[in-house]
């Protein structure tokens, strides 16, 4: 059921009509994204929801609750303006807490939730400064502070970016997502930049001309866009957008159903460069950005055509080389003369490498570890994995694709680590990396589909998406709490079961893993939530594997001892802080008290996730394997 609703809305100013016939459906805690060029409407769509515009025609609904008459003060909505609207002669506190104090509510609750709201984002030691002590991003965060302190239905945003430098903006946007995983408010964020939309978003609203082009979920307005417009608009950089007519010589060569007065849409990854002469088509290099983690070739064809090439790996290209291109024709988006779509192209699929036999990086570590020998034990699998760009989850990655595996990466919506592009480069036709937040059902459901429109049917899962927080018991808050099971209990549990249904379906007897910790065994003072959320994966595990027995699916865990993973510097760092240790001293304490005389490394889980993930461990469900050097031994 809808939580807020939007039916026939319509905005005039005197003769100009600028929303035309809203209709729109939110349910309660989304992250809705209203994305558009200037002029749209999203900014007065966004003001008519808050009240403070009137509407001309439609009803807006929240909560079973008709606002549409009701002044913006009586709506139990927020507001985050792009101008942040401080009162610069009031501190942190009193902006924050202004709006409590309009409503009497009692000082000790107005302390309460100020303290709350400046804890969860990092305020509390600006208090007591006024805004012009502060840099331009804590100002946002005092805003959306004093929109958290009134624990509102919904919270809206526009534009509140905008005024930020680049580093701001970024940084700021990963605080606004952990921030609305945290509270797990209904959230409607107006942005022209559509990386924020596709990073911030469950679904996004695609707004022209005051009408709604498109709604979808960020991948599937990027893999099966409505029409051109959309098509061109969501992604960086933009679809190729091609008359067929200047590729004519494609379309005779390779049958594309184009209209003749149509347009062919390539994705900039969906063109590979290869040796001149060897491609669809012939091109010429005219300019060349090198990112690092990836590359922008943009090129012209022999009669002329710009198109723009994305590759993960690095080039020896010059401007002005010759190259040939290969067009994956598959993943081509086919429009007619009216820009509406007459073919989606395939979603999710790689481009085909064909190799210059440039000189290529040195391969990672984690790629060439102790088990050098390849069985192949996993071939023609096809294996999910969360949490999977660094630590445990690239080792085990490695591990799965030298055994011969399909994989799908999964990891919070970011750029992918080195470790993980460094891999992609390695298995460009066996890995593919899809950027999913796993607290979000809708956020799992699109990367189900993404993986399963790559590599087929999932024959396995290994759930190793995890988070921590650190501190002293009575000390830990509902924030805290939220933060940890969140990702490693919720997250866990509705992958699981996710991919529990989809092997059902698919008639799949496959094996599930999900990444425990002897944390969860016998706890730990200063990490609590964490190993609380460890023993509900070993207790969700079994009962899951209960519950599958009877259709021959396998669900069991790995309870790892101390790895040293990169998470292990911070935890060393807040040993210290808390037990008062020399910075390594808890590293080291640790260590020697395993019995085989040293931490763990992520490749020790190497062999305990290839056994159960292959068929060597067909007769095993509901165990959950002990890898610790001996350490929690009885």
């Amino acid at each position: 059921m809808a939580y807020l609703q939007l039916q026939g809305i319509e905005k005039e100013f005197g003769n100009v009509r600028v929303i035309r016939g809203i209709d729109l459906e939110i349910k309660q805690g989304e992250f809705i994204v209203f994305v558009g060029p200037s002029g749209c409407g999203k900014s007065t769509l966004l003001r008519l929801i808050a009240g403070l515009e009137e509407t001309s025609a439609g009803t807006l609904m929240l909560d079973g609750r008709d606002i549409t008459e009701q002044p913006s003060s009586k709506r139990d909505l927020a507001m985050v303006f792009q101008s942040y609207a401080l009162y610069p002669h009031l501190s942190v506190f009193e902006n924050m807490s202004f709006a409590l104090k309009l409503a009497k509510v009692d000082a000790a609750v107005i302390q309460e939730k100020v303290g709350r709201a400046a804890k969860i984002l990092n305020l509390t030691d600006y208090l007591q400064r006024t805004p012009k002590e502060l840099s331009g991003g804590q100002r946002q965060r005092v805003a959306i502070g004093r929109a958290i302190v009134r624990a509102p239905k919904v919270f809206l945003f526009d534009e509140p970016l905008s005024n930020l430098d680049a580093a701001l903006r970024g940084q700021t946007r990963i605080e606004i997502a952990k921030l609305h995983r945290d509270l797990g408010a209904t959230t409607i964020y107006v942005t022209h930049d559509q990386v924020e939309a596709m990073t911030l978003a469950d679904r996004v609203v695609v707004l022209r001309d005051g009408r709604i082009e498109q709604v979808g979920t960020p991948l599937e307005l990027y893999d099966r866009p409505a029409n051109q417009f959309v098509a061109q608009f969501i992604g960086t950089p933009q679809m190729n957008m091609v008359a067929a007519k200047d590729l004519q010589p494609l379309v005779n060569r390779t049958g594309l159903p184009v209209e003749p007065d149509g347009h062919i849409g390539l994705r900039p990854e969906n063109i590979s460069l290869c040796a001149a002469g060897q491609g669809q088509l012939d091109a010429k290099v005219e300019l060349i950005e090198a990112l690092g983690a990836e590359t922008l070739v943009y090129v012209s064809t022999a009669s002329g055509v710009p198109l723009v090439v994305r590759q993960n790996e690095r080039t020896e290209l010059l401007v002005g080389s010759a190259v040939g291109l290969h067009v994956d024709v598959d993943a081509a988006h086919l429009f007619d003369a009216a820009g509406k779509i007459t073919r989606t192209g395939v979603p999710c699929k790689q481009p085909i490498h064909v190799s210059f036999h440039f000189k290529k990086e040195p391969t990672m570590s984690h790629t060439t570890s102790t088990h050098t020998t390849s069985l192949q034990r996993l071939a023609g699998r096809h294996a999910v994995l969360t949490g999977a760009a660094g630590g445990i989850g690239i080792a085990v990655l490695a591990a799965y694709l030298r055994e011969g595996a399909c994989c799908t990466a999964v990891d919070l919506p970011q750029a992918p680590s080195q470790d993980l592009v460094q891999l992609m480069q390695q298995y460009p036709a066996s890995l593919h990396y899809v950027a999913a937040d796993v607290a979000q059902q809708a956020s799992i459901d699109a990367m189900l589909a993404c993986a399963i429109a790559r590599f087929g049917p999932i024959h396995a899962l290994f759930n190793n998406a995890a988070t921590f927080t650190m501190g002293p018991l009575l000390e830990q808050g509902p924030a805290d709490y939220d933060f940890v099971f969140n990702v490693n209990v919720k997250g866990m549990f509705f992958v699981m079961q996710a991919v529990l249904k989809h092997m059902l379906a698919q008639g799949v007897q496959g094996s599930v893993i999900n990444l425990a910790s002897q944390a969860g065994r016998r706890g730990e003072a200063l990490v609590a939530h964490y190993c609380a959320s460890k023993a509900a994966v070993i207790s969700y595990t079994q009962s899951a594997a209960l519950a599958m027995a009877p259709h021959g699916i396998r669900v069991n865990g790995i309870a790892p001892g101390v790895i040293d993973t990169p998470m292990w510097g911070k935890v060393d760092a807040l040993f210290a802080k808390y037990e008062g240790l020399a910075i390594g001293e808890k590293k080291r304490q640790v260590g020697l008290a395993v019995p085989l005389g040293r931490m763990g490394n992520p490749s020790d889980l190497e062999g305990a996730a290839l056994f159960l993930a292959s068929s060597e461990s067909a007769y095993i469900t509901a165990q959950t394997l002990n890898v610790d050097g001996g350490n929690w031994m009885s």
